[in-house]
């Protein structure tokens, strides 16, 4: 089992354990990080922090974290990116939260759809839908 980040939680229940035998695994976060989720190979199995399940054969588990979730920053100051676009005379097709986890992730090969989080998930669609539309003008 992994924590991502490796500071953002305590993991327990790891171990090795006879087929057959159902086991808890438990995501504990650190002070400062919320519990996002249990991944495996991709895929999201909970988005409660203890996980269940029947040994059938060895298993490898991401759990995901994230810190300060509700803090936002922005670069440009609230608003740059729409002031630029206007000055520029082009339109904005979006504003992407910058968020540690999103750019360690996609260093491990994650993808935005495997760390859960909806409001970046949203985000990311609706600007994917923007460019589609803008190329159709």
């Amino acid at each position: 089992m992994t924590a991502y980040p490796e500071l953002g939680g305590i993991i327990s229940g790891d171990g090795e354990y006879l087929r057959g035998t159902e086991v808890t695994i438990t995501a504990t976060p650190e002070t400062d990080y919320q519990f996002i989720n249990w991944t495996e190979g991709g895929s999201l199995l909970t988005t409660e922090t203890d996980y269940t399940f029947e040994i059938l054969s060895d298993r490898d588990f991401l759990v995901l974290f994230s810190s300060h979730p509700d803090e936002k920053y922005y670069i440009f100051g609230s608003g740059g990116g729409q002031k630029i676009a206007e000055e520029y005379g082009i339109k904005l097709l979006g504003q992407i939260p910058l968020v540690a986890e999103v750019g360690e992730a996609s260093e491990k090969g994650l993808s935005i759809y495997e760390q859960n989080d909806k409001e970046i998930i949203s985000v990311f669609e609706n600007i994917s839908k923007a460019v589609v539309e803008s190329g159709k003008n």
